[in-house]
C-alpha cells in the first residue's frame, strides 16, 4: 500500500482533486489504505499546505483545523467509551465521560432503564460532534462561501508558468514545489 502523505511528493493535481472532491481516495497510488490513514495524511498535507502559504485567511483555517482534530479526538473517545460500556459496566470509563462533562447519573443497576438513556444522550450528543466536524471540514475549503475550482489553479499555473519561464504542470509538481513557487512569485510581486 502506497499513498501520498506530505507535500512533498503529494502531485498538486491530486491535491487539487481532494480540495474539490474533499475524495482522499485519491491520496492513494496502489494498494488498499483505510479511510483513517487517508483522512491523517490529508489533514497533514493540508495543514502543511496552509501553514507554508502566507495568507490571513489560512491562519484563520488553521485555527478550524485545529478545533476538527480537537473534536474529533473527543468524538473518537466518547466513541470508544461507549463501545466499552456496551461490553459491560465500568465506573473508571463513566467518570472518563464524566471529566468530558456528561454529567447523567449513569446508575446501571440502581436504574437500568436511566443508564440507557443516559448513555443514548451521549451518543446522541456524539453525533452532533460528527455533524459539525463535517460542517466545518464542508466550510475548509470554501471558507468565503465560494468553492475552489480547478480553473483557479489553472490561473495560478498559467501566471506562475510565465513567472518562471516554463510550463509548471500540476502532474508533475508536487505541492511544496508548487508553494515554493508561489511565495517566490509573490515576493517578485512585492
Amino acid at each position: 500500500m502506497k499513498y501520498y502523505n506530505s507535500i512533498a511528493n503529494c502531485p498538486l493535481s491530486v491535491f487539487i482533486q481532494v480540495s474539490i472532491t474533499g475524495d482522499v481516495r485519491n491520496l492513494v497510488i496502489n494498494g488498499i489504505v483505510s479511510d483513517e490513514k487517508l483522512n491523517d495524511a490529508w489533514d497533514n498535507i493540508f495543514y502543511d499546505y496552509l501553514k507554508r502559504t502566507d495568507i490571513t485567511r489560512y491562519n484563520i483555517l488553521l485555527r478550524t483545523l485545529k478545533d476538527i482534530e480537537i473534536l474529533s479526538n473527543k468524538y473518537r473517545l466518547i466513541w470508544a467509551i461507549i463501545e466499552m460500556l456496551s461490553l459491560g459496566y465500568n465506573l473508571d470509563l463513566v467518570s472518563g465521560l464524566k471529566s468530558l462533562g456528561y454529567r447523567y447519573r449513569f446508575e446501571r443497576f440502581s436504574d437500568p432503564k436511566s443508564y440507557v438513556l443516559d448513555v443514548e444522550r451521549v451518543q446522541k450528543d456524539a453525533e452532533s460532534i460528527m455533524k459539525t466536524i463535517n460542517e466545518m471540514k464542508a466550510g475548509l475549503i470554501g471558507g468565503s462561501g465560494d468553492s475552489v475550482k480547478e480553473e483557479d489553479f489553472d490561473g495560478i499555473l498559467v501566471d506562475l508558468s510565465r513567472f518562471q519561464g516554463y510550463k509548471v504542470k500540476k502532474e508533475e509538481t508536487t505541492v511544496s514545489e508548487f508553494v515554493n513557487i508561489f511565495e517566490k512569485y509573490k515576493k517578485h510581486g512585492k
